[in-house]
């Protein structure tokens, strides 16, 4: 009897201290006092005050859903609480969150006045926006504070508007709430990678694999973590892809070149798509149409291959009626030693020259092979002379 009392006392005394704080104003304090208890005995060894303590407690501190999450308990397992009272304090906690639905059907069975759900409705339709200035921001800011869908309006309204300070403040708000949202996550390592901060962004990425909650199973982490890894790595490879276009601007051609061919190398489509249009920059039009095909149709890359014209070595060389065979294998040699690629120093002229050669090579292959009838070709030419100087021979520069 005597420990009964004892710890109805101990009891009572906590209670009230938790109530002078919170008549105080130390809603924080309250909040996570009350929250240590019910982590470690469970809301059915906690006191229903204490519960409904932590409720408003969480109201007044941005936790809604934990508001939500006792006040469903007190209704469902109290009958001395005020019903209606209690579904108007959990009507509330679903408008913070955007939860517009459930906070309609509360505030109807609680009667909340005309002023409620018109704030609902001011709700509903700023959610349902596309897009968003700073005047529909904050009010939806002001009607849905913890709202995910609300936070990230905010995010990505400041990202495009160049403040990262205010972007980051708003997407992390976001991530606190749903930290295995796979576009939040998105957005904050696209941040991250932006700012050269690899590190932060993959910490991010470990955070959010390994964490646990009550309402993430194992199998929807082992689904997500996947696909985020994938995105933050194509974030990561176009985030590289920018950084070669402006040492292209720059003038830093071939280091631009080598490293497009190693983000190439990864099966990168935009990075096939920029080293295309290099090559086209370069008169390299075999070498861009290859690229070209490999960019999967990036950007206008289709339309650029259909104006580009495949051709075959038999019709690279169009040769004089009386030209002999040994003349056109002159000239080609003649071609060959320009192009060589010991005679170029920088990597993108390298390359080119190599794709060259094995065209020459398979050429001068198929001289051999074929007859000259088949050889006479189409296209923009330089004028060669065979070394007798008695025949001449166009051979095109590809």
């Amino acid at each position: 009897m005597y420990s009964i009392v004892t710890t109805w006392l101990q009891r009572s005394r906590e209670l009230e201290n938790i109530l002078r704080l919170f008549n105080i104003g130390q809603y924080e304090n309250v909040y996570q006092n009350i929250t240590f208890q019910i982590q470690n005995n469970g809301y059915a060894n906690t006191s229903i005050n204490h519960i409904y303590i932590r409720a408003k407690a969480a109201l007044e501190t941005s936790h809604s859903r934990d508001a939500i999450a006792d006040l469903t308990y007190i209704m469902n397992n109290n009958t001395k609480f005020d019903q209606k009272y209690i579904r108007a304090l959990r009507a509330q906690a679903y408008l913070n969150i955007g939860d517009v639905q459930n906070a309609t059907n509360d505030a109807y069975l609680a009667k909340l006045p005309l002023s409620f759900f018109k704030s609902v409705k001011k709700a509903i339709c700023l959610l349902s926006l596309n897009s968003h200035d700073q005047f529909t921001i904050e009010r939806l800011l002001k009607i849905c504070p913890e709202s995910t869908q609300a936070l990230m309006a905010a995010a990505i309204y400041f990202r495009k508007q160049n403040n990262p300070r205010m972007f980051y403040r708003y997407a992390r708000g976001a991530l606190e709430y749903e930290p295995y949202n796979a576009n939040i996550v998105t957005e904050l390592v696209n941040f991250h990678v932006c700012n050269e901060e690899f590190d932060e962004a993959r910490k991010l990425l470990i955070n959010s694999h390994m964490n646990t909650s009550e309402n993430v199973s194992d199998a929807m982490i082992e689904d997500f973590d996947p696909q985020v890894c994938y995105e933050s790595d194509k974030l990561v490879q176009n985030y590289e892809v920018d950084k070669m276009i402006q040492m292209k601007e720059q003038g830093y051609v071939d280091e631009a070149f080598l490293g497009l061919t190693e983000l190439a190398r990864k099966g990168n489509p935009r990075a096939f798509y920029e080293r295309a249009k290099l090559f086209l920059e370069s008169n390299c039009e075999e070498c861009a149409k290859s690229d070209l095909k490999r960019s999967k149709g990036f950007n206008d890359s289709n339309i650029i291959i259909s104006q580009l014209k495949m051709k075959t070595p038999c019709q690279i060389l169009e040769l004089a009626s009386k030209c002999s065979r040994s003349s056109a294998l002159n000239a080609f040699r003649k071609l060959a030693r320009e192009w060589h690629p010991d005679r170029f120093h920088t990597p993108l002229a390298k390359y080119i020259a190599e794709k060259k050669m094995r065209k020459i090579n398979k050429a001068m292959e198929e001289i051999d092979l074929e007859p000259f009838d088949s050889l006479f070709g189409n296209g923009e030419d330089s004028w060669l002379v065979d070394e007798d100087g008695a025949h001449i021979m166009r051979i095109q520069i590809f």
